[in-house]
C-alpha cells in the first residue's frame, strides 16, 4: 500500500532535481512513499535509487507544466499526492515522518504550512486560515496533500498556461473538505512566470485570474486580485519588485504555526 505518492516535474534542470530528490532520499521515515519523476525536456541520463522509495521516471513529450503533472497524477498510487516540484525541498529530515503521526484519512484532504524563499525576505503560508475557509486565500501546491478521490477525478486544466494551480486548488477548497494541520511541510522558492512581470505575462495572468475568480470568488475578491496583480506589474517595471516581498513577509508572519511533535 502507498500513503503518499511525491510527484517532482522538471525540464532541463538537473541542479534543482538533484535538491529535490536529496530532501527526500534523507527522510527518517520512507516507508510506503512513491516518487514519480516527470520529465519534460531532454532524458535524463541519471539512473535514481533508493532502496526505500519507489521511483518511476516518466518522459514527458507533451509540452507544459500542468500537463507534466496531471501524467505524473495519473501514474500515482498513493492515498495521498503531493506535487513537489524541481527545486522544492522538504522542510527537514522528519517531514514525513511527522505527517505520519498524524494518521490522515485517506477519505479528507489535507494543507500545510510552506516556507516561501525570496530574493529579499522569507515568510511562512498561512498565517489566517479562516481567510481560506471558504475566504480568498489558497495555500500554495507545495503545502497540499491531495486525496485519491480527488486527484484521480480531477486534472489540472491546461486551457490555463499561469493559474491551472490556482483553479485546481479552489476546486478542492470549494467542493470538498480540507484538514489544516499547523505544520511547516516544504520550502519553495518565488520563480517561474507567475512572479515575473512583464508586460506580456501581466496580461496572460490577469486574464486567467480574471476567468477563474469570476467562477470561484466574489467580486470584492476579484478586484482585489487584478489590483495586486498591477501593483506588483508596477513594482517589478521600477526594479521595485523587493518592496513586494517586504509587504508579504510583513502579512504572512514566521512566529505562529510550526510546532513539534
Amino acid at each position: 500500500m502507498i500513503d503518499l505518492s511525491i510527484v517532482t516535474v522538471t525540464k532541463n534542470n538537473p541542479k534543482d532535481l538533484n535538491t529535490t530528490l536529496n530532501s527526500i532520499f534523507n527522510q527518517t521515515d520512507k516507508k510506503n512513499v512513491e516518487l514519480i519523476i516527470v520529465n519534460g525536456g531532454k532524458k535524463l541520463k541519471k539512473n535514481f535509487k533508493n532502496k526505500n522509495i519507489k521511483i518511476y521516471v516518466y518522459e514527458d513529450i507533451s509540452s507544459g507544466i500542468y500537463n507534466a503533472m496531471n501524467q505524473g497524477a495519473k501514474l500515482a498510487k498513493g492515498n495521498h499526492i503531493l506535487f513537489l516540484n524541481s527545486g522544492d525541498i522538504l522542510n527537514n529530515n522528519y517531514v514525513l515522518e511527522n505527517i505520519k503521526n498524524y494518521s490522515l484519512s485517506k477519505n479528507l484532504s489535507y494543507f500545510f504550512i510552506s516556507k516561501v524563499i525570496g530574493e529579499n525576505k522569507s515568510w511562512n503560508i498561512p498565517n489566517n486560515v479562516k481567510k481560506i475557509f471558504p475566504g480568498d486565500s489558497v495555500p500554495v501546491h507545495q503545502s497540499i496533500l491531495f486525496n485519491k478521490n480527488f486527484y484521480k477525478k480531477h486534472t489540472y486544466n491546461t486551457k490555463y498556461v499561469v493559474a491551472a494551480d490556482y483553479e485546481y486548488k479552489l476546486t478542492l477548497l470549494r467542493k470538498y473538505k480540507v484538514s489544516f494541520i499547523p505544520f511547516i511541510v516544504s520550502n519553495h522558492y518565488l520563480g517561474g512566470i507567475s512572479s515575473t512581470y512583464t508586460f506580456k505575462n501581466y496580461i496572460k495572468i490577469s486574464r486567467e485570474l480574471y476567468e477563474i475568480d469570476s467562477i470561484y470568488q466574489n467580486f470584492d475578491v476579484l478586484l482585489r486580485n487584478q489590483i495586486n496583480l498591477f501593483v506588483k506589474l508596477l513594482l517589478y517595471q521600477l526594479k521595485l519588485n523587493f518592496i513586494s516581498e517586504i509587504i508579504l513577509s510583513k502579512i504572512y508572519s514566521n512566529k505562529a504555526y510550526e510546532i513539534k511533535i
